[in-house]
């Protein structure tokens, strides 16, 4: 007997086994021939090719060493090579391991999957955290312009107090004027009793007081308008930014706390 080392189909595990024993011997020849018959028979049979599988690691390996019927026959020098015992058990692992890649692959699809979705969520929540962030933003800087209008609202309160004192004021220069009026009637009914020079002097002093007395009230009548149309067009206008701040700010609020919410429950199911 011959002694080989093979390296058919995996030389490792065929390696594992040893060397392989080649017999040159009648009936090795006649195992061979008995073996070929069978694979011809199968392969003239029209029902294999009706329905094609996969084959096994030890039928490719038959097939493979398998001619066709046009050869010649075998002589009597070629050898036989024995199949180990092992090659259906690497068939079996190799099987056995495409299940398990398999099995992994769909594992790790899973895993992708889940990991798009926690980042999409993560993605949703930072969003969430910005638009809230704004929303906060605006919210303080509305009630900032609030406090200023209120600050606005205090100094007009104490422009009204000085405006009733002003009125305070012109009613006290009216009841004056009169008074001096009086008082320049009474000096012409004593005129008989006093010089005339004497008199006319003070009489053009009164009236010049009495003409710087009227460029004043009229002056201080414009100005008292004025500042009345001013005053109720500034009221007015605070007035009504005033509620409308103050619907924006409960509106705002309102939304703030709604998206806190939101936000805590999508960190909770986090």
């Amino acid at each position: 007997a011959q002694q080989l080392e093979p390296k058919l189909y995996d030389g490792s595990v065929i390696q594992k086994n040893g060397t392989i024993v080649i017999r040159d011997s009648e009936e090795t020849l006649l195992l061979e021939d008995e073996s070929r018959s069978k694979m011809l028979q199968k392969q003239n049979d029209p029902m294999m090719f009706e329905k094609k599988t996969e084959l096994s690691a030890e039928q490719a390996f038959w097939s493979r060493y398998s001619v066709n019927s046009d050869e010649p026959n075998l002589s009597s020098s070629t050898t036989i090579v024995e199949v180990p015992k092992e090659l259906p058990k690497v068939s079996m692992a190799v099987e056995q391991h495409c299940v398990e890649k398999s099995k992994f692959q769909d594992k790790m699809n899973d895993v992708l999957k889940e990991n798009e979705r926690l980042l999409e969520q993560a993605i949703s929540a930072d969003i969430l955290n910005i638009v809230v962030y704004a929303n906060v933003n605006y919210a303080c800087k509305t009630v900032n312009e609030c406090e200023s209008c209120v600050s606005i609202e205090t100094e007009l309160q104490k422009d009204f107090i000085k405006k009733e004192c002003y009125d305070t004021l012109f009613k006290q220069y009216t009841t004056l004027k009169k008074t001096l009026y009086l008082f320049g009637e009474r000096l012409k009914s004593l005129s008989g009793n006093l010089k005339e020079e004497k008199i006319k002097r003070e009489l053009e002093e009164i009236e010049t007081i009495n003409i710087e007395l009227d460029h004043r009230v009229t002056k201080l009548v414009a100005e008292n308008e004025h500042l009345k149309q001013t005053y109720k067009q500034l009221y007015d206008s605070i007035k009504s930014s005033r509620v409308r701040s103050k619907e924006q700010c409960d509106d705002l609020i309102k939304q703030v706390n709604i998206k806190s919410a939101e936000n805590s429950d999508l960190n909770a199911s986090l």
